[in-house]
């Protein structure tokens, strides 16, 4: 019964404590699913109101055990119920004694907590009653058709799968007030697109497979489900609740009447919140209002896919017709009008496709004129009779080439099998024909070679076989073509040269070798003996198989008589070699005496040839100091004297040059600088205060020489330097090096009085002199010295000079492998 028909009997009855106590209004009012709850209004003081009566109904929306309750014991959210604006309405309504609607109520116990409509019903001028009346399931449902309104239009805006999940995702979690939330398609192979929301954020799809396991489904099921304990349900996916710590799972599949199951959608809850079955008929609902869209969009992906794989298929036809090395084409099949042609046309002949498309007969208006009729008469009665056929004709391209065509033609036919039109290739055959030509004019190269050459030649089987032989091979064994048919090749060998020309032959046949040479005997028809250079070489077939040999045959034997005679020659000369060697002994022997000799020489110049020299010189000093000589006497001592020093030097020089000749030369790396110091020091020695100028380069190169020899060398072109200037000429002498490559050019300049050009090379002769000792004195044996040193040292000398303007001596040795230390 509601309380509205309790408030007619109510309101007849004069005594308000009558109607309370009324048992049977009692029993009524306690059994109403309503909330009902009488207030007490205190006249005086209309903000403070009383509780006298509560409804189970009434306590269990307000929270409390029973009476008596106040203000202080209600939560928040209904506390309101007895603050002095409440408590001015109720007044009102008892004054008025008219009903009157308050606003909705919500009970504290959670977000989806039970919604009450209240209204105040006037029972006396101090009391009125609050009636509550459980509107959730209207206020779901009002909420729910406008939610499925809102998805429905949503949804149906977009076909992006993605975006379709987005939305049925997020409207599935608002409507069902659900903390996270999984939606998917499903095709025939599986999982096509998936969402998994988890507190307001995008879970990775990576993170959703485990071990190549798809598991954030909390229940793998076809059928809607509701649990609301996870963690005891044995359908449960343990690796989810692991993971997000879920307590309940609200799940339904997305099923089309056609095509069966196409996705499913599933919204999970902590401990907070349980689902109900009109949570599940709301999500069944969500799920059924999705399936239009979302069959939409699986259909909109395999429209999709199907034609994205035609285009992929169009593509790759249209690339290999392009890529083809032919021409591909259509034409009319009875104007022969080309309706289609492929882009290697431009490139073969050179017309654009246009042109080929548009113009009339455009294909035989360019044939070659030798080639069109014949061509034309050939297509037009294969094309009558309707069997594919192939031509090969002439074009002339844009650029006025000659390009031979191939044409390969097939009459297409309709489904009921009459003709339609005419297909093909066009392929550019040029290159093939020129080589066939090659190939032609080669083969008729060989076939003369073969016949003309001047050496055997012949074609011989697998077994030893002539195949074919040439007229000069025939000549040289005496045999005529049909003789030698027949006839192991082997057979005209020498016995003693069978056994290794077989062998070698056998191994070519095998495979083992490509070819050999031999130097061995023929036998000729007439039993003579024929030398020849024999070389056999192996031909393979199409498929790399030994197919037959090729033998040279070459007459060597007038060179095996020849390499007779050398032989004896030969012989002949190891002998006189023999000879020749003993005689080189000897002179060596003969070389070392004289050595000896010439050393012996040498040491009596210097002792026994100086001996009595110094004596002539002491003897002459002597008489030189004794008075009483006459003027005839004094000039004849002061010649004697004068002779006798120069005899000295020309000792002393002749002794150097012997040294630099005997001395043992070792090569090493040796430094310019010290040698040119030591040298300058010794000149600056011999010629004592005299003015010389001299300026060395700095950081002189290091050479490959022998220190003693190289300084000799320095030191007598310095002294050359100073000796031959002109009189009253201070000398000037200039020294520095050049390195070009792996050698050092050591160059001496000085200012003295030059030499001609026809006298260069005298000068290095030994005992060579230019001038008289009286004006230029000396022994000519010093550049002789410079000379032997530096061709011991193996490097060369020279001098660049012109009289009066001086002289350039250099001299050029090796750079080291090494720096001197």
């Amino acid at each position: 019964m509601a309380f509205r028909g309790s408030e007619t009997n109510v309101r007849r009855r004069q005594h308000t404590g009558t109607a309370l106590t009324d048992p049977v209004d009692a029993k009524i009012i306690l059994a109403l699913s309503d909330g009902i709850m009488v207030l007490r209004l205190d006249p005086t003081e209309p903000a403070v109101v009383a509780v006298i009566q509560a409804n189970p109904a009434a306590l269990r929306l307000l929270g409390v055990a029973g009476l008596p309750f106040g203000q202080a014991d209600l939560a928040p959210p209904l506390a309101v119920l007895f603050d002095r604006e409440h408590a001015g309405r109720y007044a009102d309504a008892a004054r008025t004694g008219k009903a009157a609607p308050v606003e909705t109520v919500v009970a504290p116990s959670g977000p989806m907590s039970p919604q009450y409509a209240m209204r105040i019903l006037p029972l006396a001028d101090d009391l009125v009653a609050l009636q509550f009346q459980d509107i959730t399931e209207q206020e779901r449902g009002e909420r729910a058709v406008l939610a499925l309104r809102n998805l429905s239009q949503q949804m149906h805006s977009t076909l992006d799968p993605e975006r379709l999940l987005e939305i049925l995702l997020r409207e599935s979690m608002a409507l069902m007030d659900a903390e996270s939330g999984i939606a998917a398609f499903c095709t025939e192979e599986g999982i096509s697109c998936f969402r998994f929301v988890h507190h307001g954020k995008v879970v990775p799809e990576r993170e959703c497979y485990l071990g190549g396991r798809f598991v954030c489904r909390t229940i793998l099921s076809d059928n809607p489900y509701l649990a609301n304990d996870l963690p005891r349900d044995p359908r449960a996916n343990p690796e989810m609740l692991r993971r997000f710590q879920l307590h309940s799972a609200l799940g339904t599949p997305i099923v089309d009447a056609d095509a069966g199951i196409i996705g499913f959608l599933e919204v999970h809850n902590k401990a907070e919140r349980d689902f109900t079955h009109l949570d599940e008929e709301q999500l069944a609902a969500v799920a059924q209002t999705a399936v239009t869209a979302m069959k939409n969009s699986l259909d909109y992906q395999e429209i999709s896919r199907i034609t994205q794989r035609l285009r992929e298929t169009s593509q790759r036809y249209q690339f290999l017709v392009e890529d083809l090395d032919a021409i591909v084409w259509e034409a009319d099949l009875g104007t022969w009008q080309f309706s289609f042609v492929s882009r290697q046309a431009e490139k073969v002949l050179g017309y654009p496709l246009k042109q080929w498309l548009t113009e009339p007969h455009f294909l035989v208006d360019h044939m070659h004129p030798e080639d069109r009729d014949a061509a034309v008469s050939f297509c037009t009665t294969a094309i009558q009779k309707g069997v594919d056929h192939q031509l090969l004709f002439r074009v002339t391209a844009a650029d006025g080439r000659i390009v031979w065509l191939q044409e390969n033609v097939r009459v297409a036919r309709d489904p009921d099998g009459s003709p339609c039109c005419l297909r093909g290739l066009f392929l550019d055959v040029t290159d093939r024909i020129a080589v066939e030509d090659l190939l032609r004019r080669s083969e008729s190269r060989f076939r003369s070679t073969f016949e003309s050459a001047g050496i055997g030649i012949a074609l011989i089987s697998p077994k030893g076989y002539p195949i074919q032989t040439n007229p000069a091979l025939r000549l040289l064994l005496g045999y005529g073509e049909e003789e030698l048919t027949g006839r192991s090749f082997f057979e005209l060998d020498h016995p003693d040269d069978r056994e290794a020309d077989l062998a070698l032959f056998r191994e070519v046949m095998e495979g083992r070798r490509e070819r050999y040479l031999l130097e061995k005997r023929f036998l000729n028809k007439n039993g003579h003996l024929l030398w020849a250079r024999f070389i056999v070489s192996l031909v393979r077939d199409g498929e790399e198989a030994p197919e037959y040999a090729i033998g040279m045959l070459e007459d060597i034997t007038e060179r095996k008589a020849a390499e007779e005679e050398v032989a004896v020659l030969l012989a002949k000369v190891r002998e006189n070699a023999a000879q020749l060697e003993l005689r080189v002994a000897e002179r060596t022997s003969q070389l070392e005496e004289m050595n000896l000799e010439l050393k012996s020489f040498a040491y009596s110049v210097s002792h026994d040839l100086r001996a009595p020299l110094r004596a002539i010189q002491g003897f002459s000093e002597i008489l030189q100091d004794e008075a009483g000589l006459s003027a005839t006497a004094r000039e004849a001592v002061d010649r004697i004297l004068s002779a006798a020093r120069r005899m000295d030097v020309l000792i002393q020089d002749l002794l150097a040059y012997s040294r630099i000749t005997q001395q043992e030369v070792t090569l090493n790396p040796v430094d310019l600088n010290r040698v040119v110091a030591e040298a300058v020091n010794q000149l600056r020695l011999e010629t004592g205060e005299r003015d010389i100028v001299i300026e060395v380069a700095e950081s002189l190169p290091a050479v490959q020489g022998h220190h003693p020899v190289l300084t000799q060398v320095v030191l007598n072109l310095l002294t050359n330097a100073v000796k031959f200037v002109g009189p009253g000429v201070t000398p000037r002498i200039r020294i520095w090096a050049e390195t070009e490559g792996d050698l050092v050019r050591l160059k001496v300049q000085d200012n003295g009085i030059g030499v001609a050009p026809e006298h260069r090379e005298r000068i290095f002769n030994l005992f060579e002199r230019l001038y008289g000792n009286e004006m230029y004195p000396g022994t000519g044996i010093g550049l002789a010295i410079v000379r032997k040193g530096v061709t011991r040292m193996g490097g060369r000398i020279g001098v660049e000079s012109e009289p009066g303007r001086g002289s350039l001596f250099w001299i050029e040795l090796p750079r080291p492998a090494s720096i001197p230390e």
